[in-house]
């Protein structure tokens, strides 16, 4: 069978071919076609960079297996303009469906994810209507039987609770599930708590109506029966040609600045949970007990926001956690951050004051907005909270790949670019072991 892609080239998309690819054959996935679109002229995985150190010993030799030559001939990359209707509806008249009648699944991993921008328009063109038009051509063509979709775990937002201190996602906020006596899934509801109404948070609406659009239309559009997964990634995505990965590890400030309590998801282990829910599908028993449903998918590292991934991972290029500086004295990035916060605070005593006497004021009052954001960043174990769908359980999703282990993985590709003149990592001084002591 066949497969498509969306956003072949991104760090999600990359993680998933590789996935694909090795497990094609112990997993019985019978993949003939991996069909990648992506606005970029090529494909160029991350992997490649290590091929040009074929042969070599040291750092090579400890690199998890990869996609050779040979098995890389199933990927088929087109580059088009997703953003464009009539193109993509072509593309797959004149193109795919001729070309490969038996594609049967698409993946959609593509999203824009640039947060706070100051219009919906874009997160409205690629979030939304990207994700409507591929549920179109996916209704319209017989061999497509599976569509899975890459949403996100922001969608959903919780009450924060007093007492516990950390932020409540209860089963019943999460999805309403209604199903047969044979267990199929007839219905779901998903339930979106209101964000405050200052808030502008464009790129989360966005993932919202796209969910909340796969979710719906499965169960009302009769001309088929299309099975739908939605996975909700949590939290931060971080991976081997992730960009911005990719950026913080050159650069000091970034090293030095503090994190938070957090997640953050390996793309390896994003692309596994995508590989066993397209496995599952296949057993159509499965798909109609798991189809219409939004599962949670996460990394048992609680405790590592973005920052403290770079960090670890910076620890790896070491090659010794413990002689690698945690002196953060050099640090300014907290201290713009209370600078900003305290502006804030005085902006909005005196917003506040205002819409005592003017009630149209209140849209410039945004200090609830700041608040569930500082909220937010600071309690994000509440995904830990959600049992409602178990994810092993319906497709036999669990982390494959621990968060150390990734860490090393991910220093060890910095390093060969680095050997390669790609890339100039910064490293932090080694604490001095005898000033340490005498602390």
């Amino acid at each position: 069978m066949s497969v498509v892609i969306t956003g072949g080239c991104g760090c999600i998309a990359q993680h998933l071919v590789r996935e694909l690819i090795i497990n094609n054959e112990k997993m019985a996935l019978g993949v003939e076609n991996i069909i990648l679109l992506d606005v970029r002229p090529n494909w160029r995985p991350f992997w490649h960079d290590y091929k040009e150190l074929e042969g070599s010993q040291g750092d090579h030799d400890r690199l998890r297996p990869y996609p050779t030559l040979e098995q890389e001939k199933i990927v088929k990359f087109y580059s088009v303009d997703l953003s464009n209707k009539e193109k993509l509806e072509e593309l797959f008249e004149n193109e795919l469906i001729p070309n490969f009648p038996n594609l049967s699944t698409i993946f959609h991993v593509l999203s824009t994810t640039v947060l706070w921008s100051p219009t919906f328009d874009i997160y409205d063109k690629i979030n939304v209507k990207l994700t409507e038009t591929l549920l179109d051509i996916s209704y319209k063509y017989d061999s497509i039987k599976n569509f899975i979709y890459t949403s996100s775990g922001s969608i959903f937002w919780r009450e924060f609770n007093e007492k516990n201190k950390r932020l409540e996602l209860r089963e019943e906020e999460y999805q309403t599930v209604e199903r047969d006596e044979k267990g199929y899934v007839k219905n779901v509801k998903l339930h979106f708590s209101t964000p405050p109404s200052s808030m502008d948070y464009s790129y989360v609406r966005s993932k919202q109506l796209a969910n909340e659009m796969v979710v719906e239309r499965t169960f009302r559009d009769k001309s088929k029966h299309l099975n739908t997964v939605s996975l909700a990634l949590c939290m931060s995505i971080y991976g081997e040609s992730e960009i911005q990965i990719s950026n913080s590890v050159t650069q000091p400030y970034i090293l030095n600045k503090s994190g938070g309590k957090g997640h953050n998801l390996y793309s390896g282990n994003a692309a596994y949970a995508h590989v066993m829910v397209f496995k599952a599908m296949q057993d159509q028993e499965k798909a109609n007990r798991m189809r219409g449903l939004t599962y949670m998918i996460y990394d048992n590292n609680v405790g590592q926001l973005h920052n403290e991934a770079v960090r670890g991972i910076m620890k790896c290029v070491t090659g010794d956690a413990e002689t690698y500086s945690e002196d953060r004295s050099e640090a300014v990035s907290l201290k713009i951050l209370y600078a900003i916060w305290y502006y804030f605070c005085v902006v909005n005593f005196f917003v506040y004051l205002l819409t005592l006497l003017v009630p149209q004021a209140k849209k410039w009052y945004f200090m609830p907005f700041i608040t569930a954001f500082i909220i937010d960043i600071t309690y994000l174990d509440r995904y830990m909270v959600c049992k409602t769908l178990n994810a092993k359980n319906d497709f036999g999703y669990e982390e494959k790949y621990t968060t150390q282990d990734n860490y090393s993985q991910i220093a060890l590709h910095f390093k060969i670019l680095e050997k390669q003149g790609k890339m100039k990592l910064h490293r932090l001084p080694p604490v001095n072991k005898s000033d340490k002591k005498s602390l």
